[in-house]
């Protein structure tokens, strides 16, 4: 289902040239949680697809003569996975942090 709705995306928008699906736990507007998806969820054998020869944006440098291609990545948990996302307390993001800051990083 992602793959379809990631090729409905492209087909939708020219400008579009990358994109990633993720499930509904997966807060968008937190890189972290999208790069924690890809990073957990996503094997480039079998969940990555290119479209190649496609339509894009002809202001593009990298395109040649308005074509380009496009990349999806599906990165949505299988029907089959039972796995709980971990989460750190508080306090310990809190003790990570304050240990970063007296360090100076």
């Amino acid at each position: 289902m992602a793959r379809q709705a990631l090729m409905m995306l492209f087909g939708l928008d020219p400008y579009v040239k990358f994109a990633v699906a993720v499930d509904d736990d997966i807060e968008l507007a937190r890189e972290e949680e999208v790069l924690w998806a890809m990073a957990t969820r996503f094997q480039a054998d079998t969940d990555m697809f290119v479209v190649p020869n496609v339509l894009c944006n002809r202001l593009d440098p990298s395109s040649r003569e308005g074509m380009s291609a496009k990349l999806g990545l599906d990165a949505k948990a299988p029907l089959e996975w039972d796995v709980e996302r971990n989460e750190l307390p508080d306090a310990a993001i809190a003790w990570a942090r304050e240990q970063s800051r007296r360090s100076g990083r």
